[in-house]
């Protein structure tokens, strides 16, 4: 039963919550009180949300291997997968089925602002969950919305799609998958035991909304990581003749692509590299050294 122990666990232990005469009803007289007002009425929809979760009925799985998520420009995050046999890899409960992500964009949890007030509600707080059900809606994408046969994406994402007889994930499987995970990184101490907030996320993943989000038309290639990005991981983490593991899941086609970008890829780099000389510091040498140089001209 959801109630005021629920709420408790979501504000903080010490908040003492009151029994309101009409939380919709009342009429905030200030700014201040108008945002206490829509926190509320966001946590009562929260608590409504968690009461058919499919938390309750997720089981342990097995994971294994480290996540690493790379910044590559302005809001674009690339997750890059581990070598062979050190790539995070996750065996789900229900069907044995064994989810390794490839190479893709990831931007952690689609929370909303106002749910990250709470705890538990962070966009990275179950990031190795979140990086597999990026990649399970990355494949269903490419499954029902099919690109050119170039980029392999029948081999790519055959642990999400099927490979014999095994079916393609489902929007529902894919929330208790998600559910698996945030609980076997509970069970393991890899995260606190924020229970209030894994079971309205993986309640959140299986609603009309994400459902929306599941059939939508057209998404394959603009989640597809640009060839560019691809060099700059490339070359950050190795270097241009050594090719990069097949733990990426990248075709022949995506590699060949990136390797035309590499000289902008190491522009790139080089800028990150610590002590590098900012661009401004640059220009105001260059101005420095030809004002000498015109100094001593006239001499």
């Amino acid at each position: 039963m959801i109630g005021r122990e629920r709420l408790a666990s979501a504000f903080g232990r010490n908040t003492k919550l009151q029994r309101p005469t009409c939380v919709l009803c009342w009429r905030p007289r200030s700014v201040p009180q108008l945002m206490k007002r829509a926190t509320i009425v966001a946590a009562l929809c929260l608590v409504l949300s968690a009461c058919v979760s499919p938390y309750f009925a997720a089981q342990l799985g097995r994971m294994g291997g480290s996540v690493f998520v790379m910044w590559v420009g302005e809001d674009k995050f690339v997750y890059v997968p581990g070598s062979n046999g050190k790539n995070f890899a996750f065996e789900t409960a229900t069907t044995s089925r064994v989810i390794a992500p490839g190479m893709m964009y990831t931007d952690g949890g689609s929370i909303p602002r106002v749910a990250q007030l709470f705890r538990g509600f962070s966009r990275w707080g179950f990031g190795p969950a979140y990086v597999v059900h990026d990649w399970i809606f990355y494949g269903h994408h490419c499954y029902v919305d099919p690109d050119s046969p170039e980029y392999e994406d029948e081999r790519r994402f055959d642990d999400v799609n099927g490979v014999g007889s095994s079916a393609p994930i489902t929007l529902h499987e894919s929330s208790l998958i998600l559910a698996e995970v945030i609980k076997t990184l509970v069970d393991t101490g890899q995260v606190p035991p924020h229970d209030f907030a894994a079971e309205v996320i993986s309640s959140a993943v299986d609603s009309p909304l994400a459902a929306t989000l599941w059939n939508q038309a057209g998404q394959c290639r603009r989640l597809r990581v640009e060839p560019r990005h691809i060099a700059i991981v490339w070359l950050t983490l190795s270097n241009e003749k050594t090719p990069p593991p097949c733990t990426w899941k990248l075709s022949a086609s995506e590699l060949n692509q990136a390797r035309k970008y590499f000289p902008e890829a190491r522009a790139f780099i080089e800028k990150l590299k610590p002590g590098a000389t900012p661009p401004a510091r640059q220009r105001r040498l260059v101005s420095e050294v030809m004002a000498a140089g015109t100094e001593a001209g006239l001499r």
